[in-house]
């Protein structure tokens, strides 16, 4: 589970049976970074970032066995195997606000 705050993301990944779990993020023209989640009750996850607005890939890394979010509709099938996706910042906003319009027409 993701939830974005204007530039602060927070990451929540329910993982119950790992002893470590890393989150790697990667944001366009700035690379890849990985960072150790921290176990909280309940057998969940937590990490948080302040990133740049645009589009975020990310996926989790529990016991060294790769995962994307299972909360996260938007896959990207990249050439590195599948990372969940999110937009952050002004980007998250306009999406939000085209969503509740709904279609137009």
């Amino acid at each position: 589970m993701v939830a974005i705050k204007g530039n602060t993301v927070q990451f929540c990944f329910f993982c119950p049976w790992a002893g470590a779990v890393d989150l790697e993020i990667e944001v366009r023209a700035r690379g890849r970074r990985k960072t150790r989640m921290v176990r909280i009750p309940e057998g969940y996850w937590l990490a948080q970032a302040v990133l740049p607005a645009g589009g975020v890939r990310f996926r989790y890394c529990a016991d060294g066995k790769w995962l994307t979010d299972p909360d996260e509709l938007e896959i990207d099938r990249g050439s590195d195997g599948p990372c969940s996706f999110v937009e952050v910042g002004d980007a998250a906003r306009a999406a939000g606000a085209a969503a509740a319009e709904g279609p137009s027409g």
